[in-house]
């Protein structure tokens, strides 16, 4: 959706939340929270989704009276900084009642102990723990001596080890088992010993069921959780079910207190109609009905979730064209389609096509790929030139941009980039292909790349000459969400 729709969101939700109020108990809490995602890791796999975590469970907590450390989301901290965060979240906890930690990227448990990974972790040998990561326990240690009512740690960070062979061959899968302290509730993003799902539409199924099901009013720390592990439970089909340790909590904790009484005229009428329709858009956002999407227009047409709605069902009305377009006889791309095709993919089976985007599916060197292509205008009248974005589940690969010319590229020092709309992203290349150069940039170029218009490639010869060649995103955004629907 664009800025002035989020915004919209986020101007109705803060009216909601203030039109329900919070108990005298609440307003009197100094809550205190630490909201940590790391994404841009450097040396093993990048995330996608932790730092977009991160920012959502950081505005949940500010609209729900929650003091963040540093001020905001702490957003790919190395060591130190992950150390200073932890250190002076600690301070800030002198004479409050409420702590919560909240952090989302790579963790791994070793030796029964639990360890969230800094952006710079880098291990050589199992030793080198005790230098690169952060132990679990610090971050309990710094809440257990603060004198707060209540603690709650919440880790979107189960999964699996992402150093593998190298440096941690006694790490377990998962994190492990933590028996919360007095007044003290953890959260897991999944079971001891699981791995958690990273996410495909910007948010883990954790996190996104966390932040919707805070702002439900009337629910308690316990109701609160349970709800979250039902939500993630039904959405990942089973795959995975969030996990909870608790010791005794004297009295009760609400995200969002009870709503009393009826709207006040700082809460007119059609405030009270956002926030229902707010709730009923948490539930509706991800269902594949177009009659229940219907009804939520005409329920709630006039709020800015009925213009979510009427986009998202016009999106499943050209997904519904688009899976009743008769496919090639033998289920392949048409001749004039295969051409267009890269080697790689000469099994390619078409999923669907999307305007001036197709979604694929092939095998490669023995594995499954998953890829949104499109050709450029020379490559339409004969040449040989597309933009490919592909996922690779056997290699861990989500949404490799690459571009493939009909030239041998400058490679090297190639000063290369490829743009959209007013972002420009360097790019490396070799052979007749381009990849983005900064691997940190990827998500942000396929997110530009899904709002965007056009893609526009500066490009070089291995002779030096420039080479300009552009590409349409109009069906990029669905035919990439049909493609990595396919390799799930």
């Amino acid at each position: 959706m664009g800025n002035w729709t989020r915004f919209l969101a986020k101007l109705i939700f803060a009216i909601s939340i203030m039109a329900a109020g919070f108990s005298g108990t609440a307003h009197a809490q100094k809550r205190i929270a630490l909201v940590v995602g790391n994404s841009a890791y450097k040396n093993v796999s990048h995330l996608d989704n932790p730092k977009n975590d991160a920012r959502l469970i950081a505005d949940t907590l500010r609209a729900l009276g929650f003091t963040l450390t540093g001020g905001a989301a702490q957003v790919d901290l190395d060591k130190a900084s992950l150390d200073r965060a932890v250190q002076s979240f600690g301070n800030q906890l002198m004479g409050a009642e409420v702590a919560l930690f909240y952090f989302a990227g790579h963790g791994v448990q070793l030796r029964n102990s639990n360890y969230l990974i800094p952006v710079d972790a880098n291990l050589i040998k199992e030793s080198d723990v005790d230098f690169q990561m952060v132990d679990v326990g610090l971050v309990l240690r710094q809440m257990e001596g603060s004198g707060t009512k209540l603690n709650l740690v919440i880790l979107d960070a189960c999964r699996n080890n992402p150093f593998g062979g190298r440096g941690l061959r006694a790490a377990s899968r998962g994190l492990g088992r933590i028996d919360a302290p007095e007044g003290t509730m953890i959260s897991f993003a999944t079971q001891p010993g699981n791995v958690a799902l990273d996410g495909n539409d910007g948010n883990s199924p954790f996190t996104k069921a966390l932040a919707t099901t805070m702002r439900k009013p009337g629910l308690d720390i316990f109701q609160t959780f349970n709800e979250v592990g039902i939500s993630v439970k039904r959405a990942t089909a089973g795959a995975q079910l969030p996990w909870v340790s608790s010791s005794p909590i004297d009295g009760s904790f609400y995200f969002t207190s009870p709503k009393t009484g009826a709207p006040s005229a700082a809460a007119p009428a059609q405030v009270d109609k956002a926030n229902e329709a707010a709730r009923a858009w948490s539930l509706t956002r991800d269902t594949t009905s177009q009659a229940v999407l219907s009804d939520f227009i005409r329920q709630f047409g006039g709020t800015v979730y009925g213009s979510m709605a009427r986009a998202r069902l016009e999106e499943l009305k050209k997904d519904q064209i688009a899976a009743i377009t008769p496919p090639p006889a033998s289920g392949k791309p048409s001749q004039a389609q295969e051409a267009a095709l890269p080697a790689i993919a000469a099994d390619a089976k078409l999923l669907g096509r999307f305007d001036h985007w197709s979604a694929y599916t092939a095998t490669a060197r023995g594995s499954r790929i998953c890829f949104a292509l499109t050709a450029s205008p020379k490559a339409r009248s004969g040449g040989k030139a597309y933009a490919m974005v592909t996922t690779r589940p056997n290699d861990k690969v989500v949404n490799e941009v690459s571009i493939l010319t009909d030239y041998k590229v400058m490679g090297g020092s190639d000063p290369s980039t490829l743009e959209v709309g007013s972002e420009s992203y360097a790019m490396y290349g070799q052979g007749n292909s381009y990849w983005i150069k900064n691997l940190s940039d990827e998500s942000r170029l396929v997110g530009a790349m899904r709002v965007g218009t056009e893609i526009a490639l500066k490009g070089r010869t291995a002779e030096g000459s420039a080479k300009n060649d552009s590409y349409s995103l109009k069906g990029f955004a669905q035919a990439l969400d049909r493609a990595n629907r396919e390799c799930r």
